[in-house]
């Protein structure tokens, strides 16, 4: 179908005449009707009903009118956004890298993401949890992937939900819960639970605290804000860890992962951004993430 046949159409139905679209598309008024005669026949539907005293939507083009506003819209939005993209197509994507749990699903990701766009420079950034709202707000990066709990919500910081990982047990193999091949929540409330986020994330630290809401607190928490700290400490045996069924510790660790029997305990991985900031690359890669995270989704 001719895009312009549409757009005749909605002039025709906007203005009431056939005169004032053809004025708007600086055309002659004939040009408009001869679109609008072909659009009907193209659809087999009668759009308007012509008569001596002018002429009136049917009720199939009143439909029509609706839906082609909202549809040329979109098209005309989407034509602008790949001129801002284009324009700027050898951009900067700054991006802040927490550690923890989600570099599996950002490698295959960011991966995909230079491939479909070589030419934009994707700069990586260690960062803390505990700071990636006032480093977002700061624009000391354009975004990050990581749990959304305590950001969620927050005034000027946006989140788009990629995918989620189940819950596991982090378990040293000197430890005899890692001969099981499988453990129950009261296996692991008796032991020192370590837990990330740190104790001053409340929202991620109430999240996984549900986790034992059927059996009570565990006897002893501890909290760590670094990824390594808490691998070594499994190691020692000095606790067990609740992490998503894609931890991909060092194979040096003497550290077994172990599924845990019951209701499975999600844990969210969200796309975390500071709406404000203009950057078309940062809005090339929020769309890209959302057109691929389906199909990264089954890579995982």
């Amino acid at each position: 179908m001719n895009l312009a046949k549409l757009e005749y159409f909605v002039a025709v139905a906007e203005y009431r005449s056939f005169t004032k679209a053809a004025q708007k598309f600086h055309v002659a008024q004939p040009a408009v009707s001869q679109q609008i005669k072909s659009l009907e026949q193209e659809i087999d539907v009668q759009l308007i009903e012509r008569s001596s005293n002018g002429f009136a939507l049917t009720k199939a083009g009143a439909a029509l009118y609706e839906d082609a506003q909202r549809i040329l819209n979109e098209l005309y939005f989407t034509f602008d956004k790949c001129r801002s993209i284009a324009a700027d197509s050898q951009g900067t994507l700054s991006f802040g890298i927490v550690g923890w749990d989600e570099n599996i699903y950002l490698k295959k990701l960011l991966h995909l993401f230079i491939q479909r766009y070589p030419s934009v420079n994707v700069q990586l950034k260690r960062v803390s949890f505990n700071r990636i709202e006032e480093d977002l707000l700061n624009r000391e990066y354009d975004c990050t992937l990581s749990f959304p709990y305590d950001l969620t919500g927050r005034k000027g910081i946006r989140t788009l939900h990629l995918f989620e990982s189940i819950a596991h047990a982090l378990i040293s193999k000197k430890n005899p819960l890692a001969n099981k091949n499988i453990v129950s929540k009261d296996d692991l409330v008796s032991e020192c639970c370590i837990f990330f986020p740190p104790d001053q994330m409340e929202r991620s630290t109430e999240h996984l605290m549900e986790f034992f809401e059927d059996t009570g607190r565990p006897s002893e928490v501890r909290c760590v804000s670094d990824r390594q700290i808490l691998d070594i400490m499994i190691c020692l045996n000095e606790g067990v860890a609740i992490v998503p069924d894609i931890w991909t510790g060092p194979t040096s660790l003497e550290i077994r992962k172990v599924p845990i029997a019951g209701d499975p305990h999600i844990i969210d991985f969200d796309l975390i951004y500071n709406q404000e900031i203009e950057n078309p690359t940062l809005q090339l890669f929020i769309d890209f993430a959302i057109r691929e995270k389906e199909q990264l989704r089954k890579l995982l």
